[in-house]
């Protein structure tokens, strides 16, 4: 075919064990996508949400030869207010690429099965206990922007608990502590 593309893989939100260090995810979802047409991929256009959901689009361009993959970070999709199992399922389509129909279509889609993130109060206390080389660690929390929005105090003293009282506006947050 000359003009194809494919989903290669969902990498979040994917439930599947071999993605569990990017899982599970409140924010933008990252695909593999493939050109296994001959013609050089240059655009398509990326469908994708919660199954039974408002689907999302995302149009990509770039430069994919023949059997290249790239790693795309689509934008933050709406997660419809559902932490149940119940759409438990995650869809991604590729079509439209360089601007015509796909020649085959049967490798457009892939679905992966998702868990969704914990839900807590918008204000909870912390208690972070160091070691012996608490120089060592830090911690940060950003919003889904990648802005720092609470974090460690910039020395930390060896063990000892911390108890910090931490209140968020609703959105998606991630914990990172570095040791």
């Amino acid at each position: 075919f000359t003009n194809d593309e494919t989903v290669d893989e969902i990498l979040k939100p994917n439930a599947d064990l071999n993605y569990s260090r990017f899982n599970p995810i409140c924010n933008n979802p990252i695909v593999v996508i493939k050109n296994t047409g001959s013609a050089p991929l240059t655009s398509l256009t990326i469908k994708y949400g919660i199954r039974n959901g408002t689907p999302q689009y995302y149009n990509w361009t770039g430069l994919l030869n023949f059997l290249e993959t790239e790693s795309v970070s689509l934008d933050s999709m709406t997660w419809g207010g559902s932490t149940t199992n119940e759409n438990n399922i995650f869809e991604v389509a590729v079509s439209n690429p360089n601007g015509v129909q796909d020649q085959y279509q049967y490798n457009d889609t892939m679905r992966s099965t998702i868990t969704f993130t914990p839900v807590y109060p918008s204000q909870f206390r912390m208690f972070f206990r160091t070691n012996n080389a608490a120089n060592e660690t830090t911690w940060k929390i950003y919003d889904d922007q990648g802005n720092i929005v609470h974090s460690s105090l910039p020395s930390l003293t060896a063990n000892t608990l911390y108890t910090d009282t931490l209140t968020f506006a609703p959105g998606c947050y991630e914990f990172r502590m570095l040791d």
